[in-house]
């Protein structure tokens, strides 16, 4: 069984006993996984709009009771949510959806809303995502540019449905919604 199977597949028994066996093989696959994407692929193998979704988040003094991987799993939602918007990757889009389905099961959050965000104004929105988007953050470690209005747009939609085809389809930053092409 491959690492992220392992975890998608018994991360829930795990946390339900914890120092038991197989709490112990989850915790070994997520620090090999963690290891060899680290040290094999670097910096731009990792999840750096996580990581800069994360930066961003800590300037809101709402986000301040959100423990760090709390912020960093909810900001993997956003960057494939943005590789969906953006790039059109219907993988991003299935990885995401199974994201979802397993977060729903160990407790992780999906939404702002379950980061206890749900009352943050649009302002406060827009200074974290022109912090994540800060030049020299390794969101910029990204395939694609992103600019503050496309993240803030992935950050408010990371449990949106799935689209069926991104084909001829472009991101409206604008509207923050995926709209056909003229």
């Amino acid at each position: 069984m491959c690492c992220r199977d392992l975890l998608l597949q018994k991360s829930a028994a795990a946390l339900q006993a914890p120092g038991s066996p197989v709490w112990q093989e989850v915790v070994d696959a997520t620090v090999l996984l963690a290891g060899v994407i680290g040290g094999l692929g670097g910096a731009q193998c990792r999840t750096v709009a996580a990581h800069a979704v994360h930066n961003g988040l800590t300037h809101l003094l709402q986000s301040h009771g959100t423990l760090h991987g709390e912020k960093v799993a909810f900001g993997i939602l956003v960057q494939l949510r943005l590789e969906e918007l953006i790039q059109g990757s219907g993988l991003a889009a299935s990885s995401r959806q199974q994201l979802l389905k397993f977060y729903s099961e160990i407790g992780l959050p999906q939404s702002l809303a379950d980061l206890g965000l749900m009352d943050v104004t649009l302002t406060d929105l827009q200074r974290a995502a022109e912090v994540a988007c800060l030049s020299g953050f390794r969101l910029h470690h990204l395939p694609f540019e992103v600019v503050p209005s496309q993240l803030m747009a992935a950050m408010v939609s990371t449990d949106a449905p799935t689209e069926r085809s991104y084909a001829g389809r472009d991101f409206d930053p604008d509207l923050a919604a995926i709209a056909p092409t003229a």
